[in-house]
Parts: structure tokens; sequence; C-alpha cells
């Protein structure tokens, strides 16, 4: 009932509905915003929020989808809040996202790579949506040959000069009829920035726009993109607040650092975009978290699952820079009664230190700490049900360790370890086995974008370092490899997920890439950024292909992933899929071959491939040829 209505609201009634079901206006939210007297939060919830939320004054929602919300609430009023509205189920803190990594050379003139793929495709009637920080608009790529621009819509989150979108009280958005109004104006000699305000002030998102679909100016430009013919929608994410930074125990980093509910907002923004425009849509969500076990059920990775059900909408991301490890540990407690530690050196700049530890169960595994002194606290009892936390001192500094136990339908328990006032040198995570079944364990810390100086695990493991939301089920990740000695970057996220899942399911280039940089200059763009941006252009071509063109409408995030591991090659040395490469190396010659043979054999196809259950008849699964020989002697027995 709440969703349809929210879904069904009119402009003029929105006010009205936002003071019955979220609590507040969108005024008062703003003004908690302005004063920085709050704190976000990403809820789940069952039942009519709205009313329950109708006599509270000191905080708010803003519904995202059927069962997900945004909350909103003042300092100190989290566990009252809680107290007061049962039909909260589930509360994760806003998590800090870093922006995947680019590295912007000026120097064209050195050797790089454009994507000059010669298929018969261009991206035509397919909206690639990118996340980030924005785009450098004015660019003549980003336009079509009468000067109207491809950017249908940009919502920038961190203007507030008005009209915000449907249903979000803050930032700006601008129509396509904006853009290029600001553009026109421009070449008469205007000031676009007072039509259209926004900016790409790094270039990250213009680069990665620019490998995705920048435009060939004609002549002698040597410049080629993936799918120049699509269209983009842009969000500006805001950057994460002084109280999510807070509420993390962390300093405010130099560099851009986003949340959780701004990506979220985002997601949901470019998904409401592609319901009203009937046109497919790939977002490429250039961002990652080191929080959650890589198990799928932080609450944004269940957000995605449940936005990426339709056959016309994926989300597509890169595994991040954490493959050197020093941000991950894995191990064993091999029997009841053994320990386990986990060394961590701690750099004189660190002040506090999250440590966040998953366990399977059955298993019962209790936790000590050790400072570098030698002194230590043993097996710390967990909190009763009312404490939630359990608080103790270690000398000087203060220790807050959160149990959650016990995860629905996961398997996995998690253990997050906060240590405030946290001295420099080599401090030990103790595991003590209780009762083992399997023993084993994963400690993440925060990204190592967010530590200081040489903070990192002692005995780090590369593996299961892709960062969230790369454990989602319907998202599709991709590692990122040097194309010149064909050899995956040490720093690119692995994998696998703890969930079972294979990701990354391909590998793309991401070295010295020919893309586009602000102020309509050409660069070399390097990182798993540019990986990413590949991924996003190959499966706008497949939505051209497939939904535009009709040769295979159910396009859902399964058979795109189909499709991308039939689209790779493999060197014969090595066992696939694995945790660097997954499948093996995107290729465009390949995916043209794959997706030209799948042509033929739908037009040769007698059954009604728009009904699912009889294109089922038509499936082609791929078995390696010693596994077929052995199914083939075990049918001739």
């Amino acid at each position: 009932m709440i969703e349809s209505e929210f879904n069904c609201l009119t402009d003029a009634s929105q006010e009205l509905w936002n003071k019955r079901h979220h609590g507040l206006t969108n005024e008062e939210i703003k003004k908690l915003y302005a004063e920085g007297n709050y704190e976000t939060y990403f809820i789940e919830f069952y039942g009519d929020i709205g009313a329950a939320f109708s006599k509270i004054d000191f905080g708010g929602v803003y519904v995202t989808d059927k069962f997900f919300a945004i909350l909103v609430v003042k300092k100190g009023m989290l566990n009252t809040l809680i107290d007061m509205v049962p039909e909260i189920t589930n509360v994760q803190p806003s998590a800090l996202y870093c922006l995947s990594d680019l590295s912007i050379d000026d120097d064209i003139n050195k050797e790089f790579m454009f994507y000059n793929h010669n298929m018969p495709l261009n991206g035509e009637g397919v909206i690639v949506g990118i996340i980030g920080t924005g785009i450098d608009y004015l660019n003549p790529r980003f336009t079509d040959t009468l000067g109207e621009s491809r950017i249908i819509n940009i919502w920038d989150q961190t203007i507030e000069k008005g009209p915000i979108p449907k249903f979000f009280p803050y930032g700006t958005e601008y129509s396509k009829e904006d853009i290029t109004n600001a553009i026109k104006g421009k070449a008469i000699g205007g000031s676009p920035y007072e039509v259209v305000a926004h900016k790409d002030e790094n270039g990250h998102g213009t680069a990665i726009a620019g490998i995705i679909g920048g435009r060939n100016l004609g002549n002698d430009d040597k410049f080629k993109s993936i799918a120049p013919n699509c269209e983009f929608a842009i969000v500006k994410l805001a950057k994460a607040q002084k109280t999510t930074f807070e509420v993390a125990h962390m300093e405010e980093p130099n560099e851009n650092v986003y949340e959780t509910i701004s990506v979220a907002s985002a997601i949901r923004y470019l998904s409401d975009l592609q319901e009203k425009l009937k046109k497919p849509m790939v977002v490429y969500l250039p961002l990652g978290t080191n929080f959650g076990g890589r198990d799928g059920i932080t609450l944004l990775e269940r957000y995605i699952d449940n936005l990426t059900q339709r056959r016309t909408f994926s989300i597509v991301t890169n595994t991040g820079n954490q493959g050197s490890g020093r941000t991950h540990a894995s191990g064993l407690v091999r029997a009841t009664g053994d320990i386990e530690h986990i060394p961590i050196k701690v750099d004189p700049l660190q002040k506090s230190l999250i440590v966040s530890i998953y366990t399977r169960r059955p298993d019962i595994i209790n936790i000590g700490l050790t400072n570098p002194q030698g002194n230590s606290i043993k097996r710390i009892p967990k909190p009763t049900a009312k404490e939630k936390n359990k608080f103790l001192t270690l000398e000087e500094n203060n220790i807050s360790i959160e149990y959650l136990v016990g995860e629905s339908s996961t398997g996995f328990n998690s253990i997050n370890m906060l240590i405030k006032n946290i001295t420099e040198g080599i401090w030990n995570v103790d595991l003590y086995g209780e009762s083992i079944a399997s023993g084993l364990y994963d400690a993440w810390l925060p990204q190592s974008n967010l530590l200081k100086g040489d903070t990192r695990f002692l005995s780090p493991n590369p593996n299961t370092t892709l960062l969230t939301p790369c454990s989602a089920m319907n998202v599709i990740s991709t590692s990122y490899y040097n194309q010149f000695t064909n050899e995956v970057v040490e720093d690119s996220g692995r994998g696998f997920p703890r969930n079972g899942k294979i990701e990354p399911v391909l590998t793309t280039e991401g070295v010295n890439l020919l893309t586009v940089g602000i102020n309509n200059s050409l660069v070399l763009g390097t990182g798993e950024a540019m990986a990413g941006a590949i991924l996003a252009g190959a499966i706008a071509l497949i939505y051209q292909w497939g939904i535009v063109e009709g040769n295979l409408p159910h396009l859902y995030a399964s058979r795109l992933k189909t499709i991308l591991i039939s689209s790779t090659i493999k060197d014969n040395k090595k066992i696939y899929p694995n945790e660097a490469c997954g499948f093996g190396r995107l290729d465009f010659k390949t995916l043209f071959e794959v997706l030209s043979r799948s042509s033929t054999e739908n037009k040769n196809c007698n059954c009604q491939c728009n009904d699912r259950d009889k294109a089922l008849q038509c499936l082609y699964i791929n078995i390696p040829q010693e596994i077929y020989k052995n199914m083939r002697k075990d049918d001739l027995k």
C-alpha cells in the first residue's frame, strides 16, 4: 500500500506525503543537514513505516523501496527511535565508499589504447548511468552531431539551487533541455553555468564517460569509444557528512569519500528514470567499501538485487584496489581449544581502528586482544541482548565490541571491534576456538584509502579483497589487467566472495586508455575505474543488440554474465575461473562472434523465445571437453 502510494504520488501532494509518512518535511530535514545535527542510516522495515514515523519529531525516513529506507535521526537518538519504531528490522550505519582508482596522464604521445572494435553496434537506444563525480557536459564529445546533449539528466547532490528530484529532499536536477540550452548559450558567448551549475572538478566521471561513449569528432580525430551513440544519466554524489565519519570513528580524508545513503539514493534515482523512459540502462558504480563480509547481505547489496530483478536495468562495478592484501586476513582455527592470532601493525598516525571479523556457524569463536606491550583481554564476553555492545578498557585504550550473531540465511557470524585511542605498534586479535566445525574466518580493516600511514595486517591474504557491493548476486564486476603484459595488476581486488558467487566475472584492460579530460582535452586513464567503464560499455552494446534490436529481449543479469563469460579469452596455463580474472579477459572480437552466432541461432529457433520457459529449450551449455568426454563414457556404459 505504501509503495503503491509512493510510486503514484503527484508533485502537488509530495510535501503532504512527506509530512505524513516521513515524520519531517523537506525543510526540516534540510535544516538537520545544514546544522550537522543528525546521523544517517540505511534501514530495512516491514509494515507501514510512514505511519510509525507520523509521531516522531526527531527523525524521518525516505522510503527508497518497499522494504528499504534512508533514516535521518538527531544525534544520540537512534536507540530511542528504534525502541519507538518496532517496524525497523535492520539498521546499518552509512558505510564509507571511496572512488575507484584513476590516474590521469596528459601526455597522449605515450603508447596507449583506444577502442576500434569494428562491431556494427554503437549503443544506440541505451542509457548509461554513471554515479560519481559528475561529467564535463560542455564537451562536444557528449553531444550528437546536431549539438544536442546526449546527457538526458543530471542529478547533482552537491548543489542546492533546485529543482530537486521527486522524493529526494536535496540536490538539483537538470534535464536534457537545460543542458542543451547551457551548451548553446556558451556558443553565443553566454555563461553556461548560470543555466546548469554542475561541474566535474577532478575529471573522474568525465574520463569514465569518455571511454564508454565519447563521440569521435571526425577529420583527423584519433579518439574512439565503445558506445558513442549511447545516452548518459549522471549522478554527482554528495561527499560523506562529518557525522558519518564520527559514527565510523574516522578522520575526514582529503580525497572524495561518499556514503551509503547517497549511493542508495543515486541508484533509486536512476532506477526510477529507467522505468520512466522505458530504455535499457546499465549503471556503472565506480566506488566501493570494505564494509560487509562479502556475503551479499549488506542492505545496499540486497537493495541492488531488488532493483535489478528486471531485464532492462543492471549495475556493474570493479573489484577495487585492495588486492595487495593489506586490509584482509583469513585463516583457520583448526580445533576446539586452539588459539589463532591476527597481527596488525598500527601506524603512529592512526587514532582509532575498526576490525571486522567473520566466522561461520556453528563455530563458536571468542575473541581477545593483546596490545603492543603484551597486555591482553582474553575471551571477551558477548554482550547481553540488552547491551548490543560491550565496552572495555585496556590501559589507555577504550574498546567497543559489537557482536552480530546468527545473521539470517547466511551461515556467518560477525564481530566488529572498535579500538579508540589506539597506540602504535603490533596488536594481536586473538581467536579462541570454543567449538569448531569449520574454523574458517575472515577479517577486514577499512579500505587502505581510509587508513593512516602503514596500518595493515601483517599476515594478509590478497584473495577475497574485492569491495562491496561486488558480492551482490546481480552485480557484475571486473578486475583489471595491464593489456601490454596481459597480467592482472597487483592492486586489483580479487575474489571470490564468501557466498559462493564467482566474482570477478572477468577482467578488462585498464592501462593508458585514451579518454576524455576536463576542459575539452584528451588524456590517458589508468586504473580500475577504466576497467569497469569498459565493462559498462560492453553491456551497453549487448543491450542494444538484445533489447533495442530485439535479438534477445530477456537480458537479466544472469544472461548478461553468460554472454560476457562466452566472450572471454583464456591463457592455456591458467585454471578458470580464478580469483584474479574470473573466467578470462574480455575480448570484443569474441563478443561480436558470440552475438552474431546467437542472432543466427535465434532466427533458426522455432520456439517462442519470448516465453522464458520455452526459451530454455534453446539453452546452450558450455562444458569443458574433458568433463564432456567423461560424461559420454558414463552414458555408454
